[in-house]
């Protein structure tokens, strides 16, 4: 289980090292677990990290600055926007399939376009890591980067 205040703290004395204004209270935490519904919208004045994981895997981590909030709410669901959940699946179902038991792989190996983004909520959850949009693309970056080495996302990069 993911200990989201363990986070928040960790990620305020991240921020101090690199003398960033962070505080942890300033950290808004969410867990979405699967089946989740997509988020609708992410609080104003703000932007976010968020992350798609399956039981113990991460698969993908990324952010969203406060006027990107459809990278937030739906682009990782469909295969219309660059690099998303959605494509990495498709493009190499094996990396996701390996994460199941032999009798649940089958259905990674049958996702489509049309079926990809059903698929997501239902089986993966998120983790959202919402910070003051004043706090700046560079913070955000830091906070994307914190996540990443801490969760160790199967698909990472541009697709």
């Amino acid at each position: 289980m993911i200990d989201l205040v363990e986070i928040s703290v960790s990620l305020a004395e991240v921020a101090r090292l690199a003398r960033v204004d962070l505080q942890s209270h300033n950290i808004k935490n969410e867990f979405l677990p699967a089946p989740h519904r997509r988020p609708s919208s992410f609080p104003p004045g703000t932007q976010a990290v968020y992350a798609f994981l399956l039981a113990e895997s991460c698969l993908k981590v990324g952010n969203a600055g406060p006027k990107t909030q459809a990278r937030f709410t739906s682009q990782h669901y469909g295969l219309d926007a660059p690099s998303t959940l959605a494509k990495s699946i498709l493009r190499d179902p094996l990396k996701v399939a390996n994460l199941f038991s032999s009798e649940q792989r089958s259905e990674v190996q049958l996702l489509d376009g049309s079926s990809i983004g059903s698929w997501i909520e239902k089986n993966t959850s998120r983790v959202h890591i919402c910070i003051p949009a004043e706090a700046g693309h560079f913070t955000l970056g830091l906070v994307e980067a914190f996540i990443q080495c801490r969760f160790q996302p199967v698909f990472e990069g541009k697709v």
